[in-house]
């Protein structure tokens, strides 16, 4: 029960965080007109999202093996399994969101 509290308290925080990103982001491409620096942040930005996501599918592959080649049997739950999944794949937008505003800042 505390598991499904706490994931359902996760899961809506993320997401409000991922919405709030993605208003900010738009009312910045709305300010900006897609100019030449906004279109070298947005690009910046993807390719630090890009990088998040690389890193996530590392650890995962490392678990793997880890997993594969220890002598104990560890049983996780598909339904946690995917939980924080996709919390990871929606914290990407605010990944994608602190990039923006940190570029927008020093660029």
């Amino acid at each position: 029960m505390v598991y499904k509290i706490s994931m359902l308290i996760m899961l809506v925080v993320v997401v409000s965080l991922a919405i709030y990103a993605k208003v900010t982001v738009q009312k910045l491409q709305n300010e900006y007109q897609d100019d030449e620096r906004w279109l070298q942040i947005k690009l910046m930005a993807g390719n630090a999202t890009k990088r998040y996501f690389e890193y996530i599918l590392i650890l995962v592959a490392l678990i793997q093996v880890v997993l594969l080649f220890s002598n104990s049997l560890v049983m996780v739950r598909l339904d946690r399994v995917a939980s924080v999944a996709l919390l990871l794949i929606i914290f990407g937008h605010v990944v994608e969101y602190l990039v923006i505003i940190h570029f927008d800042k020093h660029m």
